[in-house]
């Protein structure tokens, strides 16, 4: 089933209206990616996606980076995080200082390990541990919920209202039905 114009406009506007709704929501809470505010958020970090079949349309709204539902909902144990995110978390931070000598600083015979290896070596212990102990109890962080409280808002179910009544319509204009009695 390919997607009317109108009806794109329709779906548009929805997404729209939600990736806003996200934003501020972001915004309200103090949500920051990769050491950005939630300007971050722009479009080009949502993927928005339509899939028809002959019985349904279905919207898709995704946000990337990919940690974004560890951030709304926490994580509990089990798997470990990806170690790549965690890498730049540390960087953003400053937890883990550059090997440049500053002033005052001795120099010793000792090699240190490069930076990258010590970060790496950061990343896996920090991704390890979530892994192991997750955030929620361990830190009793229970998520952002940046994303889910826009998602069960009475403005969202206001706004999804609309977006069925406008499917509805374009639905009526294009769709056209002709009952012929059979009786004369």
């Amino acid at each position: 089933m390919a997607l009317s114009e109108d009806i794109k406009q329709i779906l548009d506007a929805f997404a729209d209206f939600t990736k806003n709704e996200v934003r501020q929501s972001a915004r309200d809470k103090g949500i920051t990616f990769g050491g950005q505010d939630s300007r971050m958020l722009s479009d080009k970090n949502f993927v928005t996606k339509y899939t028809t079949t002959t019985k349904s349309l279905k919207l898709t709204i995704e946000i990337i980076p990919e940690y974004a539902r560890a951030v709304d909902e926490g994580r509990q144990a089990g798997t470990p995080p990806p170690i790549e995110p965690l890498k730049q978390w540390i960087k953003r931070k400053g937890i883990l200082k550059s090997e440049r000598p500053t002033k005052g600083t001795k120099q010793t015979k000792k090699a240190k390990p490069s930076f990258e290896k010590r970060l790496t070596s950061m990343a896996f212990a920090i991704s390890k541990n979530i892994g192991k102990k997750g955030t929620i109890k361990r830190f009793g962080y229970k998520g952002s919920n940046f994303w889910s409280d826009v998602m069960n808002s009475s403005d969202m179910n206001t706004e999804y209202n609309k977006l069925k009544t406008n499917l509805l319509e374009v639905l009526k204009k294009e769709v056209n039905i002709e009952i012929i009695g059979l009786t004369k």
